[in-house]
C-alpha cells in the first residue's frame, strides 16, 4: 500500500527548490506529472521518497531500490529558452550535473556517461535516469527528471546485472541529503547554463567527451548483427554516431543500438 504521507519544504540550500517528500510511492515521476496535469506544480519542485512501488527506467524497464538506502526523486523545471528540437541538451546538462556532483564525494572513481543518461563507474552501472518533456506547440512547458542513484546498497538481485554503489565502491556510507544536496545544486547550475544558447556547445563537448566508451572500440549490437564500433560524437538531435571498423558511420536511436 502506497502512503499518502507527505511533508513540503523550501530550501535556499538546493538552489531554492520547493521539497515534498513522502516515505513511499508509486514513482515520483508519476507523482511529478500528477501534479503538473492538475495545475499544481510549480518551477523548481524537488519531489523524494524512500521507497518506490513501481520505479520506472527507460521503455519497460524498472529501477529496483532497497527503501531508504538510495536516492529517488524527481526534478520538475519549466526550461527557457528550450525548442522540442533542442531538448537533448537538458539530458547532457543534467547527467553532466550529476557526474560533478558525483566526483567529489568518489575522486577516485572512474566516472562516465553511458548514452543517453546512465552514470557509470568502469563497466557498472551506478545511476539511472528517465527524463520526460511537456511539449505545448512549439513550446517546452515542463521537464520532469526522474533520477535513482544506488548511495548506500550493498546487495542487489541477481536479476540486476551490472549494479554498484557509492557504498560499495567506497566501502563507506555516505549521507544521502547532503548527496542530494549537491546533486539538485549541480544540476540546477549546468541547467541555468542550458538555458542560455551560447552555453550549449560547451556542454555537449563536455558530455561527449565524458561519454563511456568514447573513441574506444568496443562490441554492439546493431540490428541483428554484432559490430566492432567507436563512439565518435553525436548528431544534432542527441543520436549517437559511431564509426565501424569498416569505416562506415552509424547514426544510432535508443533502440537501435546496444552495448555489448
Amino acid at each position: 500500500m502506497v502512503t499518502d504521507t507527505m511533508t513540503a519544504t523550501f530550501s535556499a540550500s538546493m538552489s531554492g527548490y520547493v521539497r515534498m517528500h513522502k516515505v513511499e510511492t508509486d514513482s515520483t515521476n508519476v507523482w511529478a506529472q500528477q501534479l503538473i496535469s492538475a495545475g499544481q506544480a510549480v518551477d523548481k519542485l524537488l519531489l523524494t521518497t524512500d521507497f518506490q512501488t513501481r520505479g520506472k527506467g527507460l521503455d519497460s524497464n524498472t529501477w529496483q531500490s532497497k527503501p531508504g538506502e538510495n536516492l529517488l526523486f524527481s526534478l520538475v523545471v519549466k526550461p527557457v529558452n528550450c525548442e522540442p528540437s533542442g531538448q537533448f541538451v537538458i539530458t547532457q546538462a543534467v547527467s553532466l550535473g550529476i557526474l560533478h556532483a558525483i566526483a567529489a564525494f568518489l575522486p577516485e572513481a572512474d566516472l562516465k556517461i553511458k548514452w543517453p543518461n546512465d552514470i557509470y563507474i568502469g563497466n557498472q552501472k551506478l545511476c539511472g535516469m528517465l527524463i520526460a518533456n511537456a511539449i505545448v506547440g512549439q513550446t517546452m512547458a515542463w521537464t520532469t527528471i526522474g533520477i535513482g542513484l544506488n548511495v548506500n546498497q550493498i546487495h542487489f538481485g541477481a536479476h540486476v546485472p551490472n549494479p554498484i554503489s557509492m557504498a560499495v565502491f567506497s566501502g563507506k556510507s555516505f549521507d544521502r541529503d547532503m548527496v542530494l544536496h549537491s546533486i539538485v545544486n549541480e544540476i540546477d547550475s549546468r541547467l541555468q547554463q542550458a538555458w542560455q544558447p551560447s552555453m550549449r556547445a560547451p556542454i555537449e563537448k563536455q558530455y561527449i567527451t565524458g561519454l563511456y566508451r568514447y573513441m574506444e572500440w568496443s562490441s554492439y549490437r546493431y540490428g541483428e548483427k554484432q559490430i566492432s564500433a567507436r563512439i565518435v560524437g553525436l548528431a544534432p538531435f542527441g543520436q549517437l554516431k559511431l564509426e565501424t571498423t569498416d569505416n562506415e558511420l552509424l547514426v544510432c536511436d535508443l533502440k537501435e543500438i546496444a552495448f555489448l
